[in-house]
């Protein structure tokens, strides 16, 4: 009987799975990472482009376009396509494993199962598809049908090239993480009692210091920085500033560091947040601004100030500031 034929059985498990399970997987992966937003992004692969001074949204979004394309190429050629789909599922192995050690290491629960789950899944596709019964022998007529049609390559194509479209025309959140968002219960303009006070440090740049709110709410700041120095606004929530000080501050400076915290309004819902609750720079003097008011700010900031003067302005990084 030819269904009892072990290599037979060997070749419908790699045809569900080439044709199917994997694309499948592919496809909830993509669209779970657009819902999610920047958060998605693996952590080490997030500190690595900062690192080389590249974008973590379009990395996560050519992540999704690659998800995407390679899903729709195993949906029409999955058998003809298996050394494609083993080096795939070798490099989603390696990201995945590589997640869930930086997981742990940060002590990230769901992250920790995320990864570990979508490590054992490539792991067993992999398996499964790279044994190596031999397969059975097909008539010649039947291969000559199998071939795929002009129509299905176009499709294919078509199908590939709208893959590529979503992520590069959808905006994505960034990497704020949303388990740590502040939600505000109502518009701040319509809380009556609630000081609203707006900082744009982009605009400070050839002002004194001490003639911005930060001269006005945390005046000791300025000792600290002394000649010069180097002023942070972060918020130890924030999923980006995070991400800043593991890459640029880690190992401290060789110019005086302040981080200021920049607290939600007392009106604001805290989120159970994923991250630690102080940012790691060992040189760094944290200082925080008053409770109370809202501040009307777009955290991390880093400012170069040189003899009480503003001489430069980066957001979500040091920029040129360093």
């Amino acid at each position: 009987m030819k269904k009892s034929n072990p290599a037979f059985m060997v070749s419908k498990m790699k045809t569900l799975i080439l044709r199917l399970l994997l694309p499948t997987t592919l496809l909830i992966v993509a669209f779970s990472q657009i819902q999610i937003g920047g958060n998605a992004l693996p952590i080490w692969l997030s500190t690595i482009s900062l690192k080389n001074d590249l974008n973590p949204i379009m990395i996560l979004k050519f992540m999704i376009a690659v998800e995407l394309c390679l899903s729709t190429l195993f949906y029409f050629f999955g058998q003809r396509l298996i050394r494609l789909a083993q080096a795939s599922l070798v490099i989603a192995l390696f990201v995945t494993l590589a997640e869930c050690s930086a997981a742990i290491k940060r002590g990230e629960t769901t992250s920790i199962i995320t990864s570990a789950t979508l490590a054992l899944l490539s792991f067993v596709f992999l398996l499964l598809i790279s044994r190596s019964k031999s397969q059975p022998k097909v008539h010649e007529s039947q291969k000559t049908q199998k071939m795929p049609t002009g129509l299905t390559i176009f499709a294919c194509i078509a199908i590939c090239f709208c893959g590529i479209a979503i992520p590069l025309n959808t905006s994505l959140p960034p990497r704020t993480i949303s388990d740590g968002a502040i939600m505000a219960r109502d518009s701040p303009t319509q809380n009556d009692g609630i000081r609203i006070i707006e900082m744009n440090p982009m605009q400070w740049v050839g002002r004194l210091i001490i003639e911005t709110p930060i001269g006005q709410f945390t005046p000791d700041a300025i000792e600290q920085l002394g000649e010069k120095g180097i002023l942070i606004l972060y918020n130890p929530r924030c999923g980006t500033c995070h991400d800043m000080f593991d890459v640029h501050f880690s190992e401290g400076a060789d110019l005086p560091i302040v981080a200021i915290d920049v607290p939600p309004t007392e009106e604001a819902i805290l989120l159970e947040s994923e991250y630690d609750d102080q940012v790691d720079c060992p040189t760094c003097v944290f200082m925080t601004l008053p409770e109370g008011p809202l501040w009307l700010v777009s955290v991390p900031i880093v400012m170069m100030v040189e003899n009480g003067v503003v001489t430069c302005v980066s957001k979500d990084g040091p920029g040129d500031c360093l």
